[in-house]
């Protein structure tokens, strides 16, 4: 007898001998879906009940940033002349792109404290968010006023001037933020748009090659030198 045939009729055995020892019962296929739905609606009444008791009302069902929103909400209530909260709370208005309500808050830390630079610098972002550049030129020029070595303050200073197309006030507060940080590639191609409007297409030039030295794949800088006959 080969293998094959040995392994078949030790199989064929063992089947029969499980089928002589196995009750074999009929069950209608009424029985068995009333069956099925009883113990499926048992399973979830006792798994509801665990998460009662264990997990649901310990934990929030909100999501992360919901939660801290409120968080910060809940600050400014018990603590309205907190500078600090309103300020992060105008932030949240911010991202969430309620602009209005971002605002209010930035504006009442800066009547709570008109020495506090974050209120004014997220004051002047919001504004340039809103494209409202004069006003944002109001709160970057404090913003500048109060912290004179920030790069970021005087980068958002030029381009709200030239937004306004105040080329020669942008030049200047561009060129105050090249002394402070001359590595931002965001502001070498800002300085390089100023110097175009100013007709200085060499240093126009010369700040998008810098650019480019930064981050060779930078494609505004090369459109821009493109253009330029680079």
């Amino acid at each position: 007898m080969s293998n094959n045939q040995m392994v078949s009729t030790a199989a064929d055995f063992y089947r029969d001998e499980m089928l002589k020892q196995r009750p074999n019962p009929k069950v209608s296929a009424t029985k068995a879906w009333i069956t099925i739905v009883i113990t499926f609606m048992f399973a979830n009444v006792i798994l509801y009940g665990i998460g009662q008791l264990f997990f649901w009302d310990r934990y929030s069902a909100d999501p992360y940033y919901i939660q801290q929103f409120e968080a910060l909400r809940q600050r400014v209530a018990q603590d309205p002349d907190n500078v600090e909260n309103h300020v992060n709370l105008g932030w949240a208005y911010f991202q969430k792109d309620d602009l209005n309500q971002a605002l209010a808050h930035f504006d009442k830390a800066a009547s709570l404290d008109d020495n506090y630079f974050p209120a004014f610098f997220h004051r002047g972002l919001t504004y340039m968010q809103m494209e409202r550049y004069d006003l944002a030129v109001r709160s970057f020029t404090t913003a500048v006023s109060l912290a004179p070595r920030d790069h970021v303050s005087q980068l958002n200073l030029g381009i709200a001037y030239a937004r306004q197309n105040q080329f020669e006030r942008a030049h200047e507060a561009l060129s105050a933020a090249y002394l402070l940080n001359p590595r931002s590639t965001e502001l070498l191609i800002e300085l390089g748009f100023v110097y175009e409007q100013l007709g200085d297409l060499d240093k126009a030039i010369e700040s998008y090659q810098g650019v480019i030295a930064f981050d060779p794949n930078n494609t505004e800088a090369r459109t821009a030198l493109e253009n330029l006959g680079q």
